[in-house]
């Protein structure tokens, strides 16, 4: 939070600061989305403006308040120091003959509703909130996605979605975001979103955000069976803290199979550990369904709630999805990929389908 707090500050702060570097585009000291929209070159003019705006006097609180210490961030850092010790203060200022300074870190003006103390969060705020102005300008982006990733299943499908975004947005803007600079704002928004930007086969360590890359899964098909009940992901957490699993992956095992391209060698070292104690009771009968038609191994997704086997023949996997959708309204066949998202048809804005 602290680093995108800076950021924010840093990077796109002030809108104020539209007055002096985008005057000779438009003749107002505001500006419209539309206006920023015809302008190639108005939005990197706003962002180059906005740190000259954070040394201006009176920028937080104006001119009309005549608040001697207002004299911007820099201000806001000196009588911070000075607060805390760090700087040690003369007995007046230059000139003028008052100590803000002092005066700020005295016992006078302690209290939230004094201007002097509320002066650094009106600081942070008001850069914030100008930041927020010149981001509405943008215009921003209207989403429809159409899901086929079952909800709640285990399958991270929420970070598949905001990968897919993230990949979207890249290309819209022209951003040139590299996959490394991708994956570490993915790692901000969700534990799996990285891996979902990269795709393909990885081992992956941490809460998500360490990836080795691997060579393809060994050609394979999956099948993939949402049960009627859901699980509570945090309850099956609690109670693997309490009562722990007897089955665990052999991840380097799996990982030496799949560099060998020895399916069944993947599967023989698959696990999850969760699904003993998950209290998902579908999932043995889906499990028993998908074996009996071939699954090489069959197994519940992550967290779950939902079941997969994976088969090394696709009619297999087809007459098994055709028998659980008997049961189950869900039900998918498909195969692994080889890359993360990837914008596949570029249409331009405002044409029709």
């Amino acid at each position: 939070m602290k680093n995108i707090l800076k950021t924010t500050t840093l990077a796109l702060v002030c809108s104020m600061a539209l007055t002096g570097c985008i005057k000779e585009t438009f003749p107002t000291d505001s500006a419209t989305s539309g206006q920023v929209s015809d302008s190639p070159t108005a939005v990197e003019a706003i962002v180059n403006a906005i740190p000259v705006n954070m040394t201006y006097p009176y920028s937080v609180y104006g001119r009309t308040n005549n608040y001697g210490f207002d004299f911007g961030y820099p201000g806001m850092m000196c009588a911070t120091d000075a607060a805390t010790g760090d700087v040690i203060c003369s007995s007046g200022d230059e000139g003028s003959g008052y100590d803000w300074f002092t005066y700020w870190q005295s016992g006078i003006l302690i209290g939230p509703t004094q201007t002097v103390c509320r002066f650094p969060w009106n600081c942070y705020y008001t850069f914030i909130k100008s930041s927020n102005d010149v981001v509405g300008l943008l215009a921003g982006v209207d989403m429809t996605i159409y899901k086929r990733v079952p909800v709640r299943a285990g399958m991270a499908g929420g970070s598949a979605d905001a990968a897919g975004v993230l990949v979207g947005l890249n290309e819209l803007y022209n951003a040139r975001l590299s996959m490394s600079e991708l994956c570490a704002i993915g790692a901000g928004i969700g534990a799996d979103v990285p891996f979902a930007l990269l795709g393909g086969t990885c081992r992956v360590r941490g809460v998500g955000d360490l990836m080795k890359a691997l060579p393809p899964c060994p050609d394979c098909w999956f099948v993939v069976a949402m049960p009627s009940v859901g699980v509570s992901t945090p309850e099956a957490f609690a109670r693997y803290d309490t009562m722990g699993s007897p089955v665990h992956p052999d991840c380097e095992a799996q990982e030496q199979a799949i560099r060998a391209n020895d399916l069944r060698g993947v599967c023989a070292a698959a696990g999850n550990a969760l699904e003993h104690c998950s209290g998902a009771v579908e999932t043995p009968a889906i499990c028993k369904t998908l074996r009996a038609h071939g699954a090489v191994t069959a197994q519940m997704t992550g967290s779950g709630a939902a079941v997969f086997g994976i088969f090394d023949d696709e009619n297999a996997a087809r007459n098994a999805a055709v028998e659980l959708k008997k049961g189950y309204k869900q039900v998918y066949v498909c195969k692994p990929t080889h890359g993360g998202p990837r914008v596949t048809v570029r249409r331009a804005f405002g044409t029709k389908k």
